[in-house]
C-alpha cells in the first residue's frame, strides 16, 4: 500500500519551552512534511515568535494541564479539525527531542508496512549517538520502583546495544510514542490524572488488555536533549508509582 494512503500528525506539548524550541529548531523542518500540532501549556512569547515561521498549528489554551489531557486534547483537535482518519498515524513527541523528517518517515512505512499498531524508537542522550537514553523498559514491578527510589539501582532497564531488530518492548516513554490513530482513540487517550513522569506506564495498562505489542525499532534514532532529574525529585513521586503498580495489580486480576 502506498504512502499516500495516510497521513503523519506529531504531537508536541510546550510547558515553557519556547527558548528549548528555538534553539534546537526541529519543528520548522517537521511541520514542511507533517502536520504538527503544539499545544501550549503556559504563555510564552518565544514559543509564539518562533511558530509565526513554521507551519505548525497552536492550541494556545487551557494552561497548566497534565501529560495526557494536553495530548488528548491535540489528538481531538487532529480529529475534528484537522481531518485525521483511523488509518493515520499520531506520534507524541517531546519539545527537547530531536528526530530527521526521514527518521519519523522509515518508522510510520514500516510500521504500516508490518500492521504495527504503537511503536518506539532508539533515543540517544548525545549528538553522537553514544549514550543512551534509556527509554524502553520491562514491565516494572513494586519492588523495581522501590529499589530506584531508594538505591538508586534500576533493573528495568533494557540493554539496548545486544537488540538489533526490532522487538516488541513491555514499555516505553511518552518521550517518543508512535500509534496508529486508531489504536490510541481504542484506548481512549492518554490518563488525564496521570504525572507527567509516568505517563507511560498507565497506557501501557491499555495496551495490554488489548493485546497491542509496543514494537521497538533499534535501527530508527533520536536525541532526547533531557535534563536529568536527581534522586529527590524521584521520591516524590513514590506514591503515584504505588498508584501505578496498584493498578497493575488490578489488571492482572481483573
Amino acid at each position: 500500500m502506498p504512502r499516500d494512503d495516510y497521513k503523519i500528525y506529531i504531537s508536541i506539548v510546550s510547558h515553557n519551552h519556547g527558548e528549548l524550541i528555538k534553539n534546537l529548531d526541529c519543528i520548522k523542518n517537521l511541520s514542511q512534511e507533517f502536520i504538527v500540532v503544539i499545544k501550549n501549556n503556559c504563555y510564552d512569547e518565544v514559543l509564539l515568535d518562533y511558530l509565526k515561521d513554521s507551519n505548525a498549528y497552536l492550541i494556545n489554551e487551557e494552561y497548566n494541564k497534565g501529560f495526557g489531557y494536553n495530548n488528548n486534547v491535540v489528538f481531538s483537535y487532529c480529529r475534528l479539525q484537522l481531518n485525521m482518519q483511523p488509518s493515520d498515524y499520531f506520534i507524541v513527541l517531546n519539545p527537547d527531542l530531536v528526530i530527521k523528517n526521514s527518521s519519523i518517515k522509515e518508522l510510520v512505512n514500516k510500521m504500516h508496512c508490518s500492521n504495527v499498531k504503537a511503536a518506539t524508537i532508539n533515543l540517544y542522550l548525545d549528538d553522537k549517538l553514544h549514550d543512551y537514553d534509556y527509554s524502553v523498559r520491562h514491565f516494572p514491578r513494586l519492588y523495581d520502583f522501590i529499589l530506584s527510589l531508594v538505591l538508586g539501582k534500576n533493573k528495568t532497564k533494557i540493554d539496548k546495544s545486544i537488540i538489533t531488530n526490532p522487538t516488541e518492548v513491555d514499555w516505553c516513554a511518552g518521550s517518543f510514542m508512535a500509534l496508529s490513530s486508531h489504536v490510541y482513540q481504542s484506548i481512549q487517550g492518554f490518563d488525564t490524572g496521570l504525572f507527567y513522569v509516568l505517563r507511560g506506564y498507565r497506557s501501557l495498562f491499555s495496551f495490554k488488555e488489548k493485546n497491542i505489542g509496543i514494537i521497538y525499532y533499534p535501527e530508527i534514532t533520536g536525541i532526547h536533549k533531557a535534563q536529568h532529574k536527581n534522586r529527590s525529585f524521584f521520591r516524590n513521586i513514590l506514591f503515584g508509582m504505588l498508584k501505578v503498580y496498584s493498578d497493575l495489580c488490578l489488571l492482572k486480576t481483573g
